[in-house]
C-alpha cells in the first residue's frame, strides 16, 4: 500500500514537469489536452535572445563560484563542528543547523540592500556580491548535510 501511495505521489509531482516539457516542444496549445505540432522554435528564439544568454552565463558563473566557495569552506567547517560537538561544544553546530530557518532569505536580501547600497560600499548588483550572497545563503545547507553524514557514518 505504501508503494502505491508513493507512486501516486511521485506521479503527482512529476506530471506538471512532464507537461511543461511536452508543451515546450508544442507548436500550439490552446483548447486541447496536449499541444499540436512539434517544434524547437521556442528554444531557438530563446537562445538567440542576447539578454537570455547573458543572464544564463551570469547564473552559471554565480552558481559555479558559490559551489566552489562552499566546497572549500563547508568540509573543514563541518569537520570542526563535528569534533567540537564530540567535545561538548555542540552549540556552534546547532546554530549552523538553525541558520537557514532563523535567518530567512528575505532578511538576508534586505540586509545586503541596506549595507551594500551606500556611498562607501556601492556593490549592490555586482557579481562579487551576488557570488558572496549565494555562498553565504547555501553554506549552512551544505555544512548541515556534511555534519549529518559525519554523524551517521561516524567519521572523523
Amino acid at each position: 500500500m505504501v508503494r502505491v501511495i508513493s507512486l501516486i505521489y511521485g506521479l503527482y509531482l512529476l506530471l506538471p514537469i512532464a507537461l511543461l516539457l511536452v508543451g515546450s516542444f508544442g507548436g500550439n496549445w490552446t483548447n486541447t489536452l496536449l499541444p499540436t505540432g512539434v517544434t524547437g522554435q521556442w528554444y531557438l528564439d530563446l537562445w538567440l535572445d542576447t539578454s537570455f544568454r547573458k543572464a544564463f552565463a551570469s547564473s552559471l558563473v554565480v552558481a559555479m563560484s558559490a559551489c566552489a566557495i562552499n566546497t572549500v569552506l563547508a568540509l573543514p567547517l563541518a569537520y570542526a563542528l563535528y569534533h567540537g560537538a564530540q567535545r561538548g561544544g555542540s552549540l556552534a553546530a546547532r546554530i549552523v543547523s538553525a541558520t537557514p530557518v532563523a535567518v530567512p532569505t528575505i532578511t538576508l536580501a534586505f540586509g545586503y540592500m541596506i549595507v551594500f547600497n551606500t556611498d562607501l560600499a556601492p556593490w549592490l548588483g555586482s557579481m562579487p556580491l551576488l557570488i558572496a550572497a549565494h555562498a553565504i545563503l547555501t553554506l549552512p545547507y551544505l555544512t548541515n548535510t556534511l555534519l549529518t553524514d559525519l554523524r551517521h557514518l561516524d567519521l572523523g
